[in-house]
C-alpha cells in the first residue's frame, strides 16, 4: 500500500459532510480518519489521513440539522433535541 498523506478536512473537493460526526472530533486533537479519494484528473484514489476537528463537527450540525429545522425556531429543535437524548437513553438501558 502506499504512503499516504496527511489533509484537512478543507481541502475535501465535493461534500466534505459525507464523513458524518463523531464525538472524537470534538476532543483537543479531532481524529484521523484514512480515506481513499480520487483527486481531480486522477483516474486511481489514493489513500490519505484525513483530519476532522471541532470546526467540522459544528459545520456538519449547522448544515446537516440546525439549518435544515430552522424553520421550528431554536427553542423548538432544543425540546425536539432533549427529546431525540431520551430516547437515545432509553434504548441503552
Amino acid at each position: 500500500m502506499s504512503e499516504s498523506k496527511r489533509i484537512s478536512w478543507r481541502m475535501l473537493t465535493g461534500n466534505r459532510y459525507l464523513q458524518g460526526v463523531l464525538p472524537e472530533m470534538f476532543s483537543n486533537h479531532g481524529c484521523i480518519k484514512q480515506q481513499r479519494i480520487r483527486k481531480t484528473g486522477d483516474l486511481a484514489p489514493s489513500v490519505f489521513e484525513v483530519k476532522y476537528d471541532r470546526d467540522y463537527g459544528l459545520e456538519f450540525l449547522s448544515k446537516k440539522v440546525c439549518k435544515r429545522l430552522q424553520t421550528l425556531g431554536r427553542e423548538q429543535v432544543h425540546a425536539l433535541i432533549d427529546e431525540a437524548w431520551d430516547l437515545t437513553e432509553q434504548t441503552i438501558s
